[in-house]
């Protein structure tokens, strides 16, 4: 069974996440990527976003960067459990990022309240 270790880092996911997540080898989900970046193209009128990363080796390698889309998108070619674990995994992503946007409101909402506290004691 695939891990469920992976990383949404602002608003992309990487190739490596998605071959780490589904425990498929990198150089198979790069060329599935590549595959369907001319469909891709053509729907979108935008190129999935190429990058590099560092491997154990220190060798320069390539990776792509998807945005939700594009991961939804590449998630289409694998099989149905496969498809599933990437769309939930995703959907968890997203719910975390929208508590800790909720936390982050809250302790925002705390300081303006102090600051307007402290202003109110200097008077």
């Amino acid at each position: 069974m695939a891990t469920t270790d992976i990383m949404l880092i602002r608003d992309y996911m990487t190739s490596l996440d998605i071959a780490a997540f589904t425990t498929r080898r990198h150089s198979n989900i790069l060329r599935g990527i590549r595959e369907m970046s001319e469909s891709w193209f053509k729907v979108t009128g935008q190129e999935f976003e190429l990058s590099e990363y560092i491997d154990s080796t220190g060798r320069i390698l390539p990776m792509f960067k998807l945005k939700k889309a594009e991961i939804l998108f590449v998630a289409s070619k694998y099989d149905d459990e496969v498809r599933a674990m990437i769309i939930i995994r995703l959907c968890q992503l997203e719910e975390e990022e929208r508590k800790r946007n909720e936390l982050m409101q809250l302790e925002l909402s705390y300081y303006d309240n102090k600051s307007d506290i402290n202003d109110i004691y200097r008077r």
